[in-house]
């Protein structure tokens, strides 16, 4: 019976800490949402698109790319959850994470590219600061993997044994 409840609980923890960790790269999903909206529109700029259609465009990539966010703020929670539930949730948010962050900078490095913003001393940082935050993410999922292998190694031997 202890062996059930401890199976419960540890599906409660996985479910409540998954929907806890999810916010983070919603939150960063958002940002990206917004900056492909702004490259969608500079490039109706610069590919010279009839200025009569850049409402359909506008609204349709909007709501594309908001569906889109959707879509992956329920499967990032759920890839969470089923992580937590193997004692893996730290690593795959730090794998999620610096997967996003990457992709923000590379949204703001093309919206960059095509002259969609200017290169602010804000804007300088933020994309060094998004740079700075995907090393740190990389660094200590390598560091993380090298401590659960062993974790993981030590366990299979108690489990074994």
């Amino acid at each position: 019976m202890d062996a059930l409840i401890e199976k419960e609980r540890r599906k409660a923890r996985a479910a409540i800490l998954s929907w806890l960790l999810v916010i983070v790269p919603a939150g960063i999903g958002l940002a990206i949402w917004f900056t492909l909206r702004s490259l969608v529109l500079h490039a109706l700029i610069v590919f010279e698109v009839s200025a009569w259609a850049w409402q359909a465009y506008d609204q349709f990539s909007f709501v594309f790319f908001g569906f889109v966010w959707l879509a992956l703020v329920f499967v990032y929670q759920y890839m969470l959850y089923k992580q937590g539930m193997k004692g893996r949730m730290g690593a795959s948010f730090r794998r999620l994470t610096a997967a996003m962050t990457a992709a923000l900078l590379a949204a703001q490095l093309l919206l960059y590219a095509i002259g969609g913003t200017d290169m602010s001393v804000r804007t300088a940082f933020m994309m060094a600061a998004e740079a700075m935050i995907f090393a740190a993410l990389l660094t200590a999922r390598g560091r993380a993997a090298g401590k659960a292998g062993t974790a993981s190694a030590s366990e299979e031997r108690k489990d074994g044994a």
